[in-house]
């Protein structure tokens, strides 16, 4: 149960990195 909670936080914090990252930068991703 904790690792599915990890993995969405995951996959919600690469997504939203994703489509921040045009303004930022990539670094935010590689981080």
């Amino acid at each position: 149960m904790y690792v599915m909670y990890l993995f969405y936080n995951y996959s919600a914090f690469c997504s939203r990195a994703a489509v921040t990252s045009d303004s930022e930068g990539t670094h935010t991703i590689t981080r």
